[in-house]
């Protein structure tokens, strides 16, 4: 596996790489990750290798691995079976040039809307955006398999002129049982009353997540339901988005909690009443499912990845993208307990739908395809 980015950073194509390596590694299969190497880190598992890096000026997140990395000596050695890379940048065509030496497939996960993030270079959007679609073609129609979180994503693809196979695969995520106790525990911290109703949003602070929809939202939720909303997450929007919390005057009703351990997370869905998610960019968002595994019903926007984890009127209720329509959903959960029971049960079923074993399967599928078509 070839990233652009790994641990120490925790993001959807991390959690997403460590689902299947985990599961792949219980099946007795080796995987070897290249990444980045980030300052100050060390890497405690095996088989992990990092290119020297420099740190970018838009993320800290996602260090630039020089320039063209050298792959490591000794690659032949290795017996790899197939190269899968994560991204089309520099990573990814390092991974792209091990599988071509090494006469072996290459399989690329379509993970990031990539017009979506231009707004972290300041310029010429437009342009950034085009140019972004032409890469991404580019790079899907230079390997041998394709794979998205979504079949949305995957149509998406073929709308930008990718002829290379495609074949939807979802991340498997599995997350453990809260620890009793967790509700109070966490409302306690947070200074959140037992029977307030909460809403939770989980994940990166960012411009692209639209939290800013959401605390608009989440005013109107104020102005006809007591309700609080936890913000679990960190990222480069901290500071915008707790500014607009104080000017709309939702600083008493709405906590921002920073960074958190990927590993506290079952504590905090436990806690809440309902999982909001205001980002209509994502191909497939993790953290839904995370959520429904606790048996979190979830308010998400009808775009892409949610649009198809989320069962409108059975695991969730999915709006457009629009402030009201967000802030009624929310404001009828909160009023309809009967209703957020029957979803919360719906959740949990929805959720096994994306076992990790069950993603897995669906992969090493997408690596024999690959293989087959390479004739290996």
């Amino acid at each position: 596996m070839f990233s652009e980015c790994y641990e120490p950073t925790s993001n959807g194509v991390v959690v997403s790489m460590q689902s299947f390596l985990r599961e792949l590694e219980a099946r007795g299969h080796e995987v070897f990750v290249f990444a980045p190497a980030y300052r100050g880190h060390r890497d405690t598992a095996p088989r992990v290798y990092r290119f020297p890096s420099i740190p970018t000026p838009f993320n800290r997140d996602y260090p630039l691995a020089l320039p063209f990395p050298r792959l490591p000596r000794g690659l032949e050695r290795w017996g790899l079976d197939v190269v899968h890379t994560q991204h089309p940048f520099t990573m990814g065509k390092a991974g792209r040039e091990a599988g071509r030496r090494l006469g072996i497939p290459v399989v690329y996960t379509f993970h990031t809307l990539l017009t979506e993030y231009t707004h972290y270079v300041p310029f010429f959007q437009d342009s950034l955006k085009r140019l972004a679609r032409r890469s991404i073609r580019r790079y899907c129609n230079s390997v041998d398999h394709v794979i998205t979180p979504t079949q949305v994503v995957a149509d998406l693809l073929r709308e930008y002129g990718v002829e290379t196979p495609v074949t939807p695969v979802a991340t498997g995520i599995a997350m453990p049982e809260a620890s009793p106790g967790a509700r109070s525990r966490i409302r306690s911290q947070w200074g959140i009353a037992d029977g307030a109703f909460l809403a939770i949003y989980a994940g990166r602070v960012a411009k692209e997540k639209r939290l800013d929809m959401l605390i608009d939202a989440f005013g109107r939720v104020r102005a006809r339901a007591e309700a609080k909303l936890l913000i679990v997450g960190g990222g480069p929007a901290e500071a915008e988005i707790a500014e607009r919390v104080r000017s709309a005057g939702l600083a008493p009703d709405v906590t921002l909690t920073g960074r958190m351990p990927r590993e506290v997370l079952p504590e905090y869905y436990a806690a809440a009443d309902v999982f909001v998610y205001p980002s209509n960019t994502d191909t497939q968002a993790l953290v839904l499912v995370e959520a429904m595994c606790l048996g979190l019903p979830c308010v998400a926007v009808r775009a892409f990845g949610p649009a198809e984890v989320v069962t409108d009127g059975a695991s969730g209720l999915l709006v457009e993208f629009d402030a009201e329509a967000l802030a009624h959903a929310v404001v009828r959960l909160a009023d309809d307990p009967d209703l957020r029971s029957r979803l919360a049960a719906g959740a949990r079923r929805r959720a096994a739908d994306f076992s990790p074993a069950a993603m897995c399967d669906k992969l090493l599928s997408v690596y024999r395809q690959a293989g087959a078509s390479t004739g290996l």
